[in-house]
């Protein structure tokens, strides 16, 4: 349900706040509840149709935990939180990965991105547990170069992904 249709059925104007929303949620509601107008057809009706307006106003003017403001998706026209796509519109997470996921090929192996990785940190515990055996500052300076070169490595990758899975 369109919101231009939600604020139609609510009897307010587009834009309205959340309490004007509320207030004219709760008059017909309380205007056409089943309990008070003894099983009326209509009544139950207009009551279906304003409860599912508030329902569709409350969930598209609610804030997300990062604060954004939820809008309606011009894609799909579902209410969501909001991101920018490449094109510079502005749809929804769903929206975006889906298209994405569809343009964007998928790497054959994931394990192959961080193989520099693997062995950058492999070498850097094996010349750690050189250190210890020998106690050559060569050794410890070694390990630490591995061990950078690994955040390095982590970071270009993380970097250049076309989508991270959590």
């Amino acid at each position: 349900m369109s919101y231009l249709k939600c604020y139609e059925i609510l009897g307010i104007r587009p834009g309205a706040s959340r309490q004007e929303i509320h207030k004219a949620y709760k008059r017909l509601a309380l205007r056409h509840h089943p309990d008070r107008t003894a099983g009326d057809p209509f009544s139950l009706a207009v009551f279906c149709r304003v409860t599912e307006a508030y329902t569709t106003l409350k969930q598209g003017l609610g804030v997300q935990r990062r604060g954004r403001l939820r809008s309606q998706c011009f894609k799909c026209g579902k209410p969501a939180e909001l991101f920018k796509a490449l094109d510079g519109g502005r749809c929804c997470a769903t929206c975006l990965l889906g298209v994405r996921r569809r343009t964007l090929p998928l790497p054959t192996f994931e394990t192959v991105r961080c193989a520099a990785a693997i062995v950058f940190q492999v070498s850097a515990v094996v010349f750690t547990a050189a250190t210890a055996v020998t106690s050559d500052w060569r050794h410890a300076l070694a390990a630490s170069v591995f061990a950078l070169a690994t955040l390095v490595a982590l970071t270009y990758h993380v970097c250049t992904a076309d989508v991270i899975d959590t």
